[in-house]
């Protein structure tokens, strides 16, 4: 990602183009998966670690302490140490942090077609893969139809308007 794809006072950054590294070659650039842009918010916190992180050292966002840019072997390298630190199986994978945004949307109650929309998943099925994660979805359900019907029909356990409210994309 480079650095002009991130809007800081926005909160929010624009996945303009995927690039792929094959091993042996040259990387090359193409428009990110699905053909579609568009911005994505950030949470406060995201952005203020990227934010700490961004020397200005480049285009590029992300760069080793040695002044080079992130390469997926190094992003790979990291992921494994973390999955060491926090004991889990060293696997490596990176696209693991797109199933854990995914399902800790899930796991927060976030409805299904935000999440789908959050994540960018071409359909409500892929999506769908994740929102089984909490353990008392089924029992939290019922509570809050009992706490609905006790409040007169008006929705509960969720967020208000203004707190579904997300960074304008512009368009």
């Amino acid at each position: 990602m480079n650095l002009n794809d991130v809007d800081f006072p926005g909160g929010r950054f624009h996945v303009r183009r995927s690039v792929y590294w094959q091993r042996g070659k040259e990387p090359f650039e193409n428009k990110p998966k699905g053909g579609k842009s568009k911005p994505i918010p950030g949470t406060p916190r995201l952005m203020a670690a990227l934010k700490a992180c961004r020397h200005l050292r480049g285009e590029r966002l992300l760069y080793t302490d040695d002044n080079e840019p992130v390469t997926p072997k190094l992003l790979r390298l990291w992921v494994m140490r973390a999955e060491v630190a926090a004991n889990l199986p060293e696997t490596g994978r990176v696209h693991i942090l797109r199933h854990t945004y995914a399902s800790h949307l899930a796991m927060a109650g976030v409805p299904a077609r935000t999440v789908q929309e959050l994540c960018r998943h071409t359909s409500l099925r892929v999506t769908m893969r994740y929102m089984h994660l909490s353990p008392s979805a089924v029992e939290d359900g019922v509570k809050m139809l009992l706490e609905s019907r006790a409040a007169g029909g008006k929705p509960v356990g969720k967020l208000t308007s203004a707190d579904q409210k997300l960074p304008s994309s512009g368009s």
